[in-house]
């Protein structure tokens, strides 16, 4: 019961590592309200818990051998990813001429931001299903990258299948709830500040994006 819960508890403290939190503050800067931004990184950690719990069947149930270097391509997957996610929060402050402004509909008041480049209409419809499946496929990157490794170190020393199935699944569980922690604590400042201050906070948060992306691909790259 001590590892068990163990592995809930280092599920959530993984949650937090840099190139997680990059990832999820590029896709929550679109969020239009904090409830719309802690759906996003739940929608990651099950991503991620999925990517687990396959890598735990195959290994537990199939005895199936997943070489280390397969985890390698993953992780260089997710770091160009994450470069993505911080250059597409970029192109949309600097390129476009984007605008915020607070509005309410569905008795919801929220942020609201759109460009008005191809001009002065636009619509205020939400896009949450893009960004939805977005946190969903780089939690499933994050979970097969350097996750999959640090788990399948650790089940394989596991006693039965259904110990480190249990294992894996509150590590998972674990990982939501930091996920949904930091997606919601993330949202707060780019939801509360004022519109001089949202354009620089979402340019430093797709610069950090580009940043720790470029960091995991050269390590990727140099230590392969």
């Amino acid at each position: 019961m001590a590892a068990l819960w163990l592995g809930l508890f280092i599920g959530l403290v993984h949650a937090f590592e840099a190139d997680h939190i990059a990832a999820i503050a590029a896709i929550s800067a679109k969020a239009k309200s904090v409830k719309h931004s802690t759906l996003l990184g739940m929608w990651w950690g099950l991503g991620h818990t999925s990517a687990l719990l396959t890598i735990g069947l195959l290994v537990l149930l199939f005895k199936y051998s997943i070489p280390e270097s397969t985890f390698s391509y993953f992780e260089g997957a997710a770091a160009i990813f994450v470069i993505y996610l911080g250059f597409s929060v970029l192109f949309e402050t600097f390129r476009h001429k984007v605008h915020y402004h607070v509005h309410g509909h569905d008795d919801t008041i929220h942020s609201h931001i759109h460009s008005h480049l191809h001009g002065k209409e636009h619509s205020h419809a939400h896009t949450g299903l893009t960004e939805a499946r977005r946190s969903v496929f780089v939690g499933l990157l994050h979970g097969l990258a350097g996750s999959g490794a640090l788990l399948l170190a650790i089940i394989a020393t596991s006693e039965s299948v259904m110990l480190g199935l249990s294992y894996i699944l509150l590590f998972g569980i674990g990982s939501v709830i930091g996920m949904v922690l930091a997606s919601t604590a993330i949202s707060l400042p780019l939801m509360l500040s004022t519109a001089r201050y949202k354009p620089w906070l979402h340019r430093l948060t797709g610069i950090t994006g580009v940043a720790v992306g470029c960091f995991m691909l050269f390590n990727v790259l140099y230590f392969a």
